[in-house]
């Protein structure tokens, strides 16, 4: 009987040396291959006889993997100390590939027994996934085989080493089936059960899988294994024993649980908005594909509203785009918790949202409830302790009315939010046919817009600067237009704001930047006096990060002195973010430019700042210049400005100047410096010339 046991313990080793999917070689203490498993030589791609007799430093890559290898793992083996360890080796033919190699001390024979699986695979994973994960690690852990062997008469189970450590049960104790079960999952004892019926009686299983809980120092561990076992009978035919393997597959498990798990979060972030949580516009346009075919079905109307945020961009420059988010989703979850379930809030991005509203009875359902969940005309929200009320536009296009498909009914809704806002914001607009030819002009006007940069279609106008006391010219203001190829002479109030909504601000600002210092060269080459070129200069490119690099570059390629070149930035912007924009007009005027402060008295400046802004002067805005000498308010701010400017020995000029009235107020209370119409209007390239000859 015992050499029956022994012989089926060797076949079942054997069977396991031979047929493991864990590739198994042993060396001496020389590092001389003294056998190879059948998967070792697949691993590897050499035959057995290749392998045995010679150095194991044909499997490393190199002389010096040959050495580390020696360090980080056959010495502590031969020392005794189990070594378990991920490294690269070499197949045969001359291609590397990662394992994951455990090896152990043969007692009295000095030689390691070596476990190797290929993990190759597994380490690409773990590098796809960006190695965020501490569980892919451990897809790269060797899957361990127990083996043993349960009497069905006694119900006592002899294990190999290796079953002790996978259950977690203390080595050489005595095993009971009893003992086995309580290692397992109360809810997978059963299994084992069922095996013990059925296994005696002839039936093949594909084997089993089952979760192990194993007490740890302070808690409990859950292992996941893979059981398969076979029936051993006397020569009468009764069932004796079963005996069998047991693998840990929970690296396996942890590797499946993991990729479903990464699954599902890309597939969220594929359908909805990273900010906000809501639906993007994939899943946006897929819910009301769907909404559309049951209102077909059932003869219902579905309302598309789109919103725009009025007062999101002032927001977001004024407080920061960290508030500007806060806000974006301040409004999202207030909205969506007044929605039915069955209705739809998505963002599309930016600060724009879209409700859809299904089985909608008539307009007045669609106002009521703008009114009362959506436009939050009643809410305040504080954020940055500043009181905020939200202000929207909102576009309402209805199924079937004004569209019988997704995409038709949010672009009508869209133009329908165009509307809204142009005709009055903070208010709703229904779609109409009309709003479809506005919405394609302004299609084509963005595409124009976008083109007239490279197409060279933007030209520099000057308007004079004189000082009314001498009446002698002292600078000129570069001022953008736009030569449109249909609609002719644009002026930048007809297209900066949809610059600044596309996001254009700063490529047009370095054309005029650019273009500006060329025609300053020009002139200072011919000799032509043009005093001072102002050049009013964007806030989003001063604090772009490249700003400063882009100026000081066109120095060193366009020859015009700094010290004749004048910034221009408006006071409302930079009262922003002042600490920021002083430490950028500071490197400015490192470089010799000078900096004026344009419409000044519009944007609430704190003196503290403006004390310690490095500017030369202040630029009094027009709204200011208009009613003098005739309105009191305005004489009294005007003459409080020229004050403050001599108090700051900064210099000081009006703009808007266009009667007499105005230029004697302004000569009379020290301010000689003046611009306007009653001197010029803004000249093309060729009448300012003929202005400064006479000037």
């Amino acid at each position: 009987m015992d050499n029956l046991k022994q012989h089926n313990q060797l076949r079942w080793f054997q069977h396991i040396y031979n047929n493991a999917h864990t590739g198994i070689f042993v060396v001496n203490k020389e590092r001389i291959i003294l056998d190879v498993s059948r998967h070792f030589c697949t691993l590897f791609g050499y035959s057995k006889d290749e392998l045995c007799g010679q150095s194991e430093a044909m499997l490393h890559i190199g002389f010096q993997s040959f050495q580390n290898f020696f360090d980080v793992a056959f010495k502590p083996a031969l020392s005794g100390t189990p070594t378990r360890i991920d490294y690269q080796f070499k197949r045969k033919d001359g291609t590397f590939f990662w394992c994951h190699i455990s090896g152990t001390l043969v007692e009295n024979h000095d030689e390691v027994l070596w476990g190797i699986n290929d993990i190759t695979d597994k380490v690409i994973l773990t590098q796809q996934l960006q190695e965020k994960s501490q569980l892919l690690v451990a897809t790269q852990t060797l899957l361990h085989v127990g083996t043993w062997e349960l009497d069905l008469q006694t119900k006592i189970i002899r294990a190999s080493d290796e079953f002790y450590h996978i259950m977690g049960i203390p080595p050489k104790s005595k095993i009971t089936l009893e003992t086995y079960l309580t290692s397992l999952h109360p809810e997978d004892r059963h299994i084992i059960y069922d095996s013990i019926d059925y296994l005696p009686k002839g039936v093949k299983t594909k084997g089993i899988t089952l979760r192990a809980i194993l007490q740890r120092d302070d808690y409990c561990e859950v292992r996941y294994l893979f059981q398969k076992g076979e029936t051993i009978f006397d020569e009468y035919g009764k069932a004796i024993k079963l005996t069998g393997a047991t693998i840990d597959i929970t690296d396996q498990k942890e590797t499946e649980i993991l990729l479903k798990s990464q699954k599902k979060r890309l597939e969220h972030q594929a359908f909805h908005d990273p900010l906000t949580g809501l639906p993007n516009r994939f899943l946006l346009l897929d819910r009301l594909d769907k909404m559309i075919e049951v209102a077909e079905r059932k003869k219902q109307k579905i309302a598309i509203l789109f919103i725009d945020l009025d007062d999101f961009k002032f927001i977001n420059d004024s407080l920061g785009h960290h508030i500007g988010d806060k806000y974006l989703i301040e409004i999202a979850n207030k909205i969506k918790a007044k929605l039915r379930t069955s209705d739809t809030i998505a963002r599309l991005g930016g600060d724009e949202f879209v409700i859809l509203l299904d089985d909608i009875q008539n307009e007045n359902d669609i106002i009521n409830i703008i009114h009362k969940d959506i436009s939050l005309e009643d809410q305040t929200l504080i954020l940055a302790d500043e009181t905020v009320f939200p202000q929207m536009s909102i576009g309402i296009a209805l199924f079937p009315n004004d569209g019988l498909d997704a995409q038709t009914l949010l672009k009508n809704a869209d133009a329908a939010m165009y509307k809204a806002k142009r005709d009055q914001k903070h208010s709703y607009s229904f779609y109409d046919a009309s709003l479809t030819k506005l919405a394609f002009e302004r299609m084509n006007f963005v595409k124009e817009l976008r083109d007239a940069i490279e197409k060279d279609e933007f030209l520099l106008y000057y308007q004079p600067q004189m000082n009314a006391k001498t009446e002698t010219l002292i600078g000129l203001e570069a001022l953008i237009r736009w030569q449109h190829p249909t609609k002719g002479f644009l002026t930048p109030y007809q297209f900066l704001p949809m610059v600044d909504e596309l996001g254009l601000m700063i490529e047009l600002n370095e054309w005029v930047i650019k273009n500006a210092l060329k025609q300053s060269e020009c002139w200072f080459k011919n000799g032509q006096n043009y005093g001072q070129l102002s050049i009013n200069m964007s806030i989003k490119h001063l604090e772009s990060p490249t700003c400063y690099d882009f100026i000081k570059n066109l120095l060193t390629q366009i020859h015009c002195p700094a010290s004749s070149i004048t910034f221009e930035i408006t006071e409302g912007h930079f009262m922003q973010k002042p600490t920021e924009i002083i430490e950028q007009l500071n490197q400015l005027c490192t470089l010799g430019f000078r900096i004026v402060v344009d419409d000044f008295g519009t944007g609430y400046s704190s003196l503290s700042y403006l004390s310690k802004l490095p500017i030369r002067g202040l630029k009094i805005d027009k709204s200011f210049i208009d009613n003098i000498p005739h309105e009191n308010d305005d004489v009294a701010i005007t003459k409080t400005i020229i004050e403050l400017a001599k108090n700051l020995h900064l210099d000081v000029i009006a703009e808007g100047v266009e009667k007499e009235e105005q230029k004697r107020f302004l000569l009379s209370h020290g301010c000689n410096e003046i611009q306007g119409y009653l001197y010029a209007k803004p000249l093309s390239l060729e009448d300012v010339e003929a202005f400064m000859a006479c000037h």
